[in-house]
């Protein structure tokens, strides 16, 4: 893996050369965006396009960018209650070459690019990056650890964000189908793979309560669907049809896999995160 920070300040018809030169020997190129700005990611993208694909312009690219732009994103979605704005996360602008983030060392609290998210909304921000099909999540080292220093501040979510990530691990694959139709509720399901055949259904609200009636497949018929993260108790018996009503609680996320399902027993432990210690 080749990386390059500060992508846009190196002149853009000189990006597809820089690029060429690691390509024999590493498999993928990461560069960092500093902006917020969509415009300023597609003008990064556009001409590493145009030199992987010249007949057609469009198209996947080697170039992969990180920026800081998800994490603002999230920080104006705790506390806006419409469809609009939860939907730019649904429509992600070139979600193939997005590394997606919650917070990183440039917008954790006191940095340039500061943007604040509360704990509250730290679970469905995670949800969201992790658990969607869009992008490449980054999560951060201080939100699984915390981080010392002048302003210290101890791991996220209460222990969620490994929870989080091992689900993705094992159950966050196949087609992605959303269920997109609350101004303050939204949830989607991952219907697996023929070798990763569990899949998952996500729930998540930034306001009350809420539940979804999803489709997660007839070959679930009677399986017991629980949540992996233990924030809520529902048991969702899935019907003849291969539909479950979901629920997760108020400000919160929940995600349903079949009690049975491989790997759930990997759910029990807490993570370690006293890694400052002697």
């Amino acid at each position: 893996m080749s990386s390059s920070n500060g992508v846009p300040h190196r002149h853009a018809g000189l990006q597809p050369v820089y690029m060429a030169t690691p390509r024999t020997d590493t498999a993928n190129n990461v560069g960092k965006v500093t902006g917020i700005n969509s415009g300023t990611l597609n003008k990064t993208i556009a001409p590493q396009r145009a030199a992987t694909n010249p007949a057609t312009n469009q198209g996947n690219t080697d170039l992969d960018t990180l920026s800081s732009r998800t994490s603002h994103i999230m920080s104006q979605l705790q506390g806006n209650r419409n469809t609009s704005r939860i939907g730019r996360i649904k429509h992600w602008k070139e979600p193939v070459n997005a590394v997606t983030l919650v917070m990183n060392h440039d917008t954790q609290p006191y940095q340039a690019l500061e943007a604040p998210i509360e704990g509250w909304f730290k679970p469905l921000a995670h949800a969201l990056i992790l658990l969607r099909s869009e992008g490449y999540p980054c999560v951060w080292y201080g939100d699984l650890y915390g981080i010392k220093g002048e302003h210290p501040f101890p791991p996220s979510c209460g222990g969620i964000v490994p929870r989080l990530t091992l689900a993705r691990k094992l159950y966050a694959y196949g087609k992605q189908a959303d269920y997109w139709d609350f101004a303050t509720c939204v949830g989607w399901v991952r219907y697996g793979t023929w070798d990763r055949p569990a899949g998952c259904a996500v729930v998540l609200s930034n306001a009350g309560a809420g539940e979804k009636r999803m489709h997660v497949g007839e070959v679930h018929a009677g399986e017991v669907w629980t949540d992996v993260l233990g924030w809520s108790d529902r048991e969702v018996v899935i019907g003849d049809d291969g539909f479950g009503v979901f629920v997760c609680g108020q400000t919160s996320v929940s995600v349903f896999v079949n009690r049975e399902a491989e790997g759930r027993d990997k759910f029990g432990g807490e993570f370690d995160t006293n890694i400052y210690e002697e």
